[in-house]
């Protein structure tokens, strides 16, 4: 028969053995643990980083934005283009100026006379000669101009004088009229007495000689008038 006391001697040793057994095997367990932490950390932190690599993939990178710098102030001092040199201007010509006193000759296209002609009425001629002006061609020959009859008297009215009076008024230059002044010019025999009663009865008297007529200017006769006032052309 066993005693009580090997048997509670042998109940400690019991104790001790599985104590010491569950000492080592909480460090067993711990170390296994931790062996199992440390495999499992790399694992996560893969894990972690893997989604990032894969949304890295799949949506396309966004270049960085260009440095913008900011552009350096304009040298006033440096050589800049020069313009093409424009061409100049055509120097604008300058006018003619036909003096006061500058003849015209001019040819007249249709009859005119102390009693064909009326008072008012306007006539065509044609320039006769050139005009000119410091040696150049003002006006040429050939171009057209026009006169007034300043007054037109048929013989028979006061001291029986046929008269006609003419003045030229525009002449075409470079196909446009322009007005013209000259002198008026008479036509028609002069009674050389004087005052109204002698130039009565020397009419009278012509008339008796047979020497009163009217005065008829052919067309296409010639003649000259005086420029009045200066004609300035463009």
């Amino acid at each position: 028969m066993i005693s009580p006391s090997i048997f509670s001697e042998t109940n400690i040793r019991l104790q001790c053995v599985l104590n010491s057994c569950r000492r080592k095997a909480r460090m067993v367990s711990l170390a296994i643990l931790a062996m199992f932490v440390l495999l499992a950390l790399p694992a996560c932190k893969h894990k972690q980083s893997q989604p990032s690599n894969e949304n890295s993939a799949g949506v396309p990178a966004t270049p960085p934005a260009p440095a913008q710098s900011n552009p350096a102030p304009a040298d006033n001092n440096a050589a800049q283009p020069q313009a093409p040199a424009q061409p100049e201007p055509a120097a604008t010509p300058q006018p003619i100026i036909v003096a006061a006193g500058t003849p015209f000759a001019i040819r007249i296209t249709e009859e005119l006379g102390s009693k064909a002609s009326q008072t008012g009425q306007t006539f065509a001629a044609t320039l006769d000669k050139d005009v000119i002006v410091d040696g150049q061609t003002a006006i040429a020959s050939g171009a057209n101009v026009v006169g007034t009859v300043v007054s037109a008297k048929p013989y028979g009215r006061f001291a029986g004088e046929a008269s006609l009076v003419l003045r030229l008024t525009s002449v075409n230059i470079n196909n446009s009229d322009q007005s013209i002044v000259t002198a008026a010019r008479s036509f028609g025999p002069k009674i050389k007495a004087k005052g109204a009663v002698k130039k009565f009865f020397g009419g009278l008297a012509k008339r008796a000689e047979g020497d009163e007529r009217e005065v008829v200017l052919a067309a296409q006769s010639a003649y000259t008038f005086t420029l009045k006032q200066p004609l300035q052309i463009q």
